[in-house]
């Protein structure tokens, strides 16, 4: 057995067996052959068994199972709605950003600190955020060696991030 790797959408990070992963719970898992279910008492990743073998642990969704689903889309004539989103995402980023440029600006001003903005730079962040996201949500501490080298390069001596 290859065992269990976890792939992590929102970062691309990949945790294999015996990494603490950024889940609290698992109700499925699936790889390029199958799909199964969890059913054990507790869906809790600190209580189960990544035992997929095991029938008592996990219900494997059969191959014919799949297949009559993936017939059904194609028979059907139906067509999936979806609801339009009710925020702009790109007027709430941009009202974000403008917000915490604000802050920032105002509490360095405090300090007797100048404050200026590299938009060249901004895009170094977005990494940074998603990870303090998923540690906010998870728990999981994810590694950001990857940022705070990309800061050391980009950001000239004597300057802050």
């Amino acid at each position: 057995s290859s065992g269990i790797n976890a792939d992590t959408g929102v970062t691309g990070q990949r945790y294999v067996e015996g990494d603490t992963m950024p889940y609290r719970s698992i109700d499925c898992m699936f790889n390029d052959k199958t799909f199964y279910a969890n059913t054990q008492p507790s869906n809790s990743i600190t209580k189960m068994k990544f035992k997929v073998e095991d029938p008592v642990c996990w219900k494997a969704v059969s191959q014919e199972a799949i297949e009559s689903m993936r017939a059904g889309l194609h028979n059907r004539n139906t067509q999936i709605v979806l609801n339009p989103n009710l925020i702009d995402p790109y007027h709430t980023a941009a009202t974000l950003e403008h917000q915490l440029r604000r802050l920032v600006r105002d509490e360095r001003e405090k300090h007797d600190l100048s404050t200026h903005w590299r938009e060249d730079l901004s895009h170094l962040l977005l990494p940074a955020i998603s990870s303090y996201e998923l540690e906010r949500s998870t728990g999981v501490k994810v590694d950001d060696e990857d940022f705070q080298n990309a800061v050391r390069h980009a950001v000239p001596t004597g300057f802050t991030f």
